[in-house]
């Protein structure tokens, strides 16, 4: 295939967080990897650079209201499809690019539009998660009400349109029937994200058997399932099961929930916070626990799951599209029905109960997620979607 130049899109970029943000940057990094000039157009950070290259790509900032890497809102959306909507015509044309993959339906979608109707460009849609009508409850699911006409403009305009899980695709299609939505499933860094401890600078590595080490990653947010992790915990520390930790790895609106309601339940010594960690740190992370718990109530596909199960972690997930088709329970973890902390905790106590089948079921998440693929593969589905759409 002839190298293109492309033009990527999305309001998510390390070191911005989200799941969005790592698949971005994958993908940016493997189509590069294939012969194409990518371009990304990104938010602004402070402290970061308005141009850089990073991994094969070129990548330029817009200012965008965005102040902390781990947290954004509807506002940053607009502003960054303000910022992008002006830049991304003049920057098609002095880059010579040739087509654009554009992430979410919002904000991504909206420059991709306005650059096919300035300058003639085809886009490819990935849809996430979130920007999906129907996906998340709440404030997202009020402006999805309002923003469905601009959403339908988006897809319809669109040369192709993807979607990462297959929940996803079947919801995308519901809200807009007749559509044909593609299913590219995420990819996953399997040199990145690998078994093995991780020890730092003068540290140890643990040896021997100890409590076991949960973890919970990601965005503290509505919708994460943590009013059905604490009581699923304190259950635990109630029963006759043998000892374990909690690392918290991520930030959010709901942190000062989580951990006043750990506290109140007791479970605030067995708990430790690490805060917003930086996309680079996150492998050592997933090393250092045994087990990965996911109580989310949606997901487009989890990028969390496959990077857990990538590391040789056990994964107990909510049953849920975006967890179901990664996670086989009795192989490489347990699924438990979304808001049910007493189905929770007994799978949790499952592997308490049997030391070493953790670890065993970690072992088989891996060839799992070997065999899933890898991100050169999702990049190589998305070179073929962008050259056709380029070629019409």
């Amino acid at each position: 295939m002839t190298g293109l130049r492309l033009l990527l899109v999305s309001h998510e970029f390390p070191p911005l967080a989200g799941g969005g943000a790592g698949a971005a940057a994958n993908l940016a990094r493997e189509l590069a990897a294939l012969g194409h000039e990518v371009t990304v157009l990104t938010s602004a950070l402070a402290g970061q650079p308005a141009r850089q290259e990073t991994d094969g790509a070129l990548v330029l900032r817009v200012p965008a209201a965005r102040r902390r890497a781990d947290r954004g809102g509807l506002g940053h959306f607009a502003a960054f499809a303000l910022g992008a909507g002006l830049r991304g015509p003049a920057l098609a044309r002095a880059r010579g690019a040739q087509a654009v993959l554009a992430f979410f339906g919002l904000p991504g979608g909206a420059v991709a539009l306005r650059l096919r109707r300035r300058c003639g460009l085809p886009y490819v849609l990935a849809l996430r998660g979130g920007d999906v009508p129907g996906q998340q409850p709440g404030e997202l699911a009020l402006w999805h009400r309002l923003a469905a006409p601009a959403l339908r403009a988006v897809w319809r305009a669109a040369d192709a349109v993807t979607a990462n899980g297959p929940g996803l695709v079947a919801r995308a299609r519901a809200f807009e029937p007749g559509l044909a939505v593609e299913l590219v499933p995420n990819g996953v860094d399997l040199e990145r994200f690998s078994p093995g401890p991780a020890p730092g600078p003068g540290e140890v590595p643990e040896e021997g058997p100890g409590p076991l080490r949960l973890l919970l990653c990601g965005r503290l947010a509505e919708g994460k399932g943590l009013e059905t992790l604490v009581p699923a915990l304190a259950a635990l520390a109630a029963g006759p099961a043998p000892g374990w930790t909690l690392t918290v790895a991520g930030d959010g609106p709901r942190m000062g929930w989580l951990r006043a309601a750990l506290e109140a339940a007791g479970l605030a010594e067995r708990t430790r916070f690490l805060g917003f960690v930086p996309r680079e740190a996150m492998p050592g992370v997933y090393r250092r626990a045994d087990v990965l718990v996911h109580p989310s109530h949606f997901e487009g596909q989890s990028n969390t799951v496959l990077e857990a199960m990538a590391s040789g972690l056990a994964v107990v997930a909510s049953d849920i599209p975006g967890c179901a088709e990664l996670v086989r329970p009795g192989e490489s973890g347990a699924l438990v029905p979304p808001g049910d902390a007493g189905a929770l905790a007994g799978a949790l106590g499952a592997l308490l109960a049997r030391p070493g089948q953790a670890a065993a079921m970690g072992r088989r998440g891996r060839e799992l997620a070997e065999a899933h693929g890898s991100w050169a593969r999702t990049a190589r589905r998305y070179a073929t979607l962008l050259a056709s759409a380029s070629g019409r």
